[in-house]
């Protein structure tokens, strides 16, 4: 578990923080972190949270995350993220995998393709 919330963290989030094979539980929630979501967080096997919400991340939901199948959390919300939410990751959703799905659905930058794709839609 890497709970860093509420920290002022800045910058990008590297590549290399994909090879934390072992961790289950990532929170990043209300930093200042910029740039895109590095697809190498799918690396992250035993991964069953991921919380992003509030921080300056842009660019599209990485399609690699369909293959996070231990994922139960997945938490987008309150960032620039744009284009289409790939519909492997929504599957995930409705499979039962993904619990949680937050994101700034509603927005015109980014859109689910599927209604239940994302279980919460930040408007």
């Amino acid at each position: 578990t890497l709970r860093l919330q509420f920290n002022g963290i800045s910058g990008t989030l590297k590549t290399e923080i994909g090879k934390m094979s072992k961790l289950r539980d990532l929170n990043l929630k209300s930093n200042l972190v910029t740039g895109s979501v590095p697809s190498e967080l799918a690396n992250m096997r035993n991964l069953q949270i991921l919380s992003l919400i509030s921080n300056y991340l842009t660019g599209n939901v990485p399609r690699e995350f369909a293959s996070m199948t231990n994922l139960e959390v997945l938490e987008l919300d309150n960032n620039y993220l744009e284009g289409t939410v790939p519909a492997e990751v929504c599957q995930l959703t409705n499979d039962g995998t993904l619990s949680i799905f937050s994101a700034d659905c509603l927005r015109k930058q980014l859109h689910c393709p599927l209604l239940t794709c994302c279980t919460y839609c930040n408007p």
